[in-house]
């Protein structure tokens, strides 16, 4: 009987359990392995320690002072007695928030924004998250950690606010996000094969790689792959043969890449296996997450296209995307002109509308690669990256920035920025330079590569005028 129950539960290649060692009590090495046994009896494969600041860190010896934190040793013991009953340890750790107990040191008053919040885009803050992956990557054979960023409510409305004024907590967490994955990069080696990222390594140090391409576009636009690596994962997506027997990871689906490259087989006949979801076995045609096409991927298709290969390459793309757009819009119930089958309600090879909002992803594209607007805590800042023909001119309207209301235009040649309303409560704003107040009207030369840029003129804020 008992054979049985664990070889039912061995069918999920990773189930396990996390401990919170963090609140209440930090569970001492008995107990972890007390609890180890006991779960890998059960057949569990996994064991995550909740660890907010309950564990040493090295040049930092307040951090997790008094709060009964693991030793490097102590990690490391737990970890192999962990690999010995075939379990791997994984660490759960904050990088945002949920670090109250940190904050009564003195020492770490700095290092925060509001509340328990980490302060963004502070130097200081993002060396103490490199030692803190540091310290993980000596102590656990695992390659994978849980980063926690959650209940973060208060982000950018504490010392962040009064350093750079309002962001949207959206827009900072994005960026947090992307500099905490640029740290994670240092210690990303063991998925890297050296064309691209291997989508899982399982507890037992198999690698299970069935050619994740969304994995490989976000990470290249995130910037978590180098410039070498980021031309190696283009040309292995667009010259690798699929499951299919061809090339077809951009040209299977007009609107979208593959979600994976390599068919991912039954697990009876030992597929990969990830909750209720058991392969087919059946390339392209069946399930979305088996050689399929989810629509918001083209946004990071067009993303790295611009980024690696150029505007034209991305703009040809994206006349492949709106021919195919146009038939029939890609909507009005299944199957789709060519036979595709969005999955709703029931399998299907495509993702596009339903369960599937992010499909609104793609138009962003134009935003945030073509005319290369963004925003930073100096400034909106607007880099065209327009092709060379046929789009000669792209335009967004009503953006709402500090109370103004704006039109951007831009061409290969100017940027215009027109403020149709203009509420800001400050007055000391600038073109590059030249100082615009009220409904501004204003257009700015540039050439190719350079940026206009609308900033204040300081950065010292009045709280009371939020």
């Amino acid at each position: 009987m008992e054979d049985a129950f664990r070889t039912k539960v061995q069918q999920f290649r990773r189930v396990g359990t996390m401990l919170d060692c963090s609140r209440n009590a930090v569970a001492n090495l008995d107990s972890l392995r007390e609890w180890i046994d006991l779960t890998a009896g059960l057949g569990f494969t996994t064991l995550m320690l909740y660890t907010e600041d309950t564990y040493e860190l090295a040049e930092n010896p307040y951090f997790g002072y008094l709060r009964g934190r693991y030793s490097k040793e102590d990690l490391k013991e737990v970890d192999a007695y962990a690999a010995s009953k075939h379990m791997e340890l994984i660490p759960c750790i904050q990088t945002l928030a949920h670090l109250r107990t940190l904050k009564r040191w003195p020492e770490y008053a700095p290092h925060f924004d509001a509340e328990d919040i980490l302060l963004i885009d502070d130097d200081r803050v993002y060396a103490l998250i490199d030692q803190i992956f540091s310290t993980l990557s000596q102590c656990f054979t695992s390659r994978i950690a849980h980063i926690g960023m959650d209940e973060a409510n208060m982000l950018g409305r504490g010392r962040y606010l009064e350093q750079h004024g309002y962001h949207d907590a959206v827009e900072l967490l994005l960026r947090h996000l992307k500099r905490v994955a640029a740290i994670g990069a240092k210690y990303n080696a063991a998925f890297w094969t050296g064309n691209h990222y291997v989508q899982v390594i399982d507890a037992y140090g198999t690698a299970h790689d069935y050619g994740c391409v969304y994995l490989n576009l976000e990470a290249l636009n995130y910037g978590l792959a180098s410039k070498t690596q980021a031309v190696a994962i283009m040309n292995f997506l667009s010259n690798t043969r699929t499951s299919s027997g061809s090339a077809d990871t951009f040209t299977a689906f007009q609107f979208a890449p593959r979600v994976t490259m390599f068919n991912n087989v039954h697990n009876s006949e030992g597929g990969w296996y990830v909750a209720i979801y058991n392969s087919s076995g059946i390339f392209g045609t069946d399930q979305l997450q088996n050689g399929g096409a989810n629509f918001y991927t083209m946004y990071y298709e067009l993303m790295c296209r611009i980024k690696t290969y150029g505007a034209d390459n991305a703009y040809r793309r994206l006349e492949t995307l709106v021919n195919r757009f146009n038939i029939e819009h890609m909507q009005g119930g299944n199957q789709l002109y060519y036979g595709e089958k969005n999955q709703h309600g029931g399998e299907g090879n495509v993702g596009i509308w339903g369960e599937f909002p992010e499909s609104g992803l793609v138009p962003v594209a134009a935003k945030d690669g073509f005319m290369g607007i963004s925003a930073d805590k100096d400034g909106l800042h607007i880099t065209p990256n327009l092709p060379s023909s046929d789009m000669t001119t792209l335009s967004l309207s009503n953006i709402d920035y500090w109370g103004m209301k704006l039109n951007i235009s831009v061409s290969a040649t100017s940027v215009r920025i027109y403020a149709v309303e203009n509420n800001s409560p400050y007055t000391d704003w600038s073109v590059n330079g030249t100082a615009v107040s009220g409904s501004f009207d204003i257009i700015v030369p540039i050439q190719a590569g350079e940026s206009v840029t609308l900033s204040r003129a300081t950065n010292t804020y009045d709280l009371s005028m939020e």
